[in-house]
């Protein structure tokens, strides 16, 4: 999966790490890329004269990465059957 992203960096914090603004994956910009064109352009528009500088980057993720995050959790656990007295004692 591709992950595309939009990145700037802002006036008086250029020594400092860019910043993520947006990003989309590949699926969602094959289906709406005129969607990811305007949100991009708004988004440089919001922010305005304060971005210095910006990058679109695309980011590889193997798609089982992503799917795996997903994945139930299975737990191991003991089960405890309490006795009626002690449900009692309550």
């Amino acid at each position: 999966m591709i992950i595309s992203t939009l990145w700037i960096t802002r006036k008086g914090f250029e020594t400092e790490s860019p910043e993520l603004i947006t990003a989309w994956d590949e699926y969602s910009i094959d289906e709406n890329y005129d969607g990811w064109q305007l949100a991009t352009q708004l988004a440089l528009k919001e922010i305005g004269d304060d971005v210095v500088d910006h990058r679109f980057i695309d980011i590889k993720v193997p798609d089982e990465k992503i799917f795996n995050l997903f994945d139930v959790a299975t737990v191991a656990t003991t089960e405890i059957v309490l006795g009626e007295d002690t449900a009692a004692d309550g």
